[in-house]
């Protein structure tokens, strides 16, 4: 009795054994099945540049900007009816003219629209005339301030670019369409004051800018 015990024993180990390592496989075999999968995700958001210039200066760290245009340094000849040569450089006389230009560029990764908004320092009343085509002349900024290339002017995103040209003139006979006020005796006026105090005319262009919703 105690042999058939003695040779039981390692047959239970031997079946021990066995079936812990049946477990073993099982568990084994159903981890290797297992479907298994990982994923990361991201995204990544830039902040579109905003850039603007009026003639080749950055005014977007400080709009509005204002730039400011002495009118007898922009003298053009061809835009008068009195040559340059017979004025003195540096000033105007009835019958000279010029212009002046604002050119503004959007460099922004947006699309964007500006306003110009032209002052003039004028104390002695001197006759100056604008225009936006020298065809139609006006005695007011105001009037100029108005036009549609000056108001709410579309530029398109990443280097669109427009112009906008201010012509000016002392006009010199009256069948140009000359100053309201203005007469010879006027002008004349003007010319005695340079004696002591030259006359002046200065203007202020403020250029707004902002994003198109």
């Amino acid at each position: 009795m105690k042999e058939n015990i003695k040779r039981s024993r390692p047959m239970k180990a031997a079946g021990i054994l066995l079936a812990l390592a049946l477990l073993m496989t099982c568990m084994v075999s159903g981890t290797m099945a297992k479907y298994t999968s990982s994923a990361t995700g991201s995204d990544t958001a830039t902040v579109a540049k905003w850039s603007i210039e009026v003639n080749d200066t950055e005014i977007a760290t400080a709009s509005p900007a204002t730039l400011t245009f002495g009118l007898f340094d922009t003298i053009n000849e061809a835009d008068t009816t009195t040559a340059e040569d017979s004025v003195s450089a540096g000033k105007i006389a009835p019958g000279t003219g010029g212009a002046f230009a604002l050119k503004v560029e959007n460099l922004s990764e947006v699309d964007a629209k500006y306003t110009i908004s032209l002052s003039e320092t004028n104390a002695n009343n001197v006759p100056i005339q604008y225009s936006l085509d020298k065809t139609t002349w006006k005695d007011d900024l105001t009037e100029i301030n108005a036009d549609a290339s000056m108001t709410d002017k579309n530029i398109a995103k990443e280097n669109g670019s427009e112009t906008v040209t201010v012509y000016w003139r002392w006009a010199f006979e009256s069948a140009e369409g000359t100053h309201d006020g203005q007469t010879d005796t006027t002008d004349t006026a003007l010319g005695i004051a340079a004696q002591t105090s030259a006359p002046t005319v200065e203007i202020a262009a403020t250029i707004t800018a902002t994003q198109v919703d």
